[in-house]
């Protein structure tokens, strides 16, 4: 099988020996060669005819149909030479990359059209469901480690609405390569994010290997009113965008170690859009 590569692949097949010797006196055959002409895989395959090959060897001399006429007058080769053609396997191996190309140029068009199409579903089904009154379930140790770090913060009367954890970020690194990965990896971090009535809660954490740390890295909070507007920027991911121009995007997590995921993502983005449509009623009330 013939390594990836660019550029051209030869092989030769004997069809039967011939009396005449190579200028050194090695052996010959009369043979076909066909090319594999390569880009990364063989992107066509060319029928390049008779040759003369010298056995135990990739040396060859080609034929013109010239040379084969005097060749066969003089008796040196059959007259008919015998016949050949290229295998259906050949074709097929030869012109492998196109299948590849088709399909890659199908998933570049289909998978967007297939995710967006998933985000517009999963985003009306959400606006059909009510925004959730109730408040975050504390059903895991993940769950009830948020709500314990915030619950000193909280001002009298101000509640929990809505929380989850996430990664504080799209996963990545500028430049490409493997170096651009270790440092988007080393740069990742958790984030234990939670809505109350007045505001965002951001408690910051490592990222484990294999689960959430529990961690209290320090806590960022933004006044509700500093927040703009929420946008769900991809199919689990949320864009917080400040008054200031600044903005931090969560990522949620979609493991089942905090109960309030699914909720959050649903829920936020209306809960803070409504909160800044009356905000601006009442500014132009005022």
């Amino acid at each position: 099988m013939a390594n990836l590569q660019i550029g051209s692949e030869e092989h030769i097949a004997c069809l039967q020996p011939v009396a005449t010797h190579a200028p050194d006196g090695a052996s010959l055959c009369l043979g076909y060669k066909y090319t594999f002409h390569m880009f990364g895989l063989p992107a066509w395959v060319s029928d390049d005819g008779y040759v003369l090959k010298v056995a135990g060897s990739d040396t060859y001399y080609p034929l013109s149909d010239q040379q084969i006429h005097d060749a066969q007058q003089a008796g040196e080769l059959a007259q008919p030479l015998p016949s050949y053609s290229l295998s259906t396997g050949t074709y097929a191996f030869g012109y492998a990359l196109w299948p590849v190309v088709a399909v890659a140029v199908l998933l570049a068009v289909w998978l967007p059209r297939r995710r967006a199409a998933r985000l517009r579903g999963q985003r009306a089904a959400d606006a059909a469901t009510p925004v959730s009154t109730v408040g975050p379930a504390q059903r895991t140790e993940g769950d009830r480690y948020i709500a314990a770090q915030l619950a000193p913060l909280l001002h009298e009367g101000e509640q929990i609405t809505h929380q989850a954890y996430g990664l504080n970020g799209v996963f990545g690194g500028r430049g490409g390569g493997l170096g651009s990965v270790m440092r988007g990896a080393a740069a990742l971090r958790g984030v234990m994010a939670a809505l109350t009535s007045e505001r965002l809660f951001l408690i910051d954490t490592r990222v484990g290997a294999f689960a959430p740390l529990l961690e209290n890295h320090g806590v960022e909070a933004i006044e509700r009113a500093r927040i703009c507007v929420v946008e769900q920027v991809d199919a689990r991911a949320l864009r917080f965008t400040l008054v200031d121009g600044s903005a931090r995007t969560i990522v949620v997590d979609a493991r089942k170690r905090f109960s309030n995921q699914d909720a959050f993502l649903r829920d936020v983005p209306r809960l803070v859009a409504q909160r800044s449509l009356s905000s601006a009623a009442m500014s132009g009330a005022a």
